[in-house]
């Protein structure tokens, strides 16, 4: 569950919380898809898992 949101200075942020592998599988078909051809960088960052994301969504604004 989590988010994926366009930022003002062109980057994408996207918030993915649940088990390990689950985040590393869903990274993993991010990756695979054609659209990922146009990624220059990417920061992954671990942290403490929130319980507050029910679903995944896209955000605005």
């Amino acid at each position: 569950m989590g988010y994926v949101k366009n930022l003002q200075d062109g980057s994408v942020e996207l918030m993915a919380q649940g088990e390990q592998i689950e985040v590393l599988n869903f990274l993993d078909a991010l990756r695979a898809q054609a659209i990922f051809r146009f990624v220059r960088q990417e920061d992954l960052n671990w942290l403490e898992t929130t319980q507050e994301f029910d679903r995944f969504e896209i955000r605005y604004g």
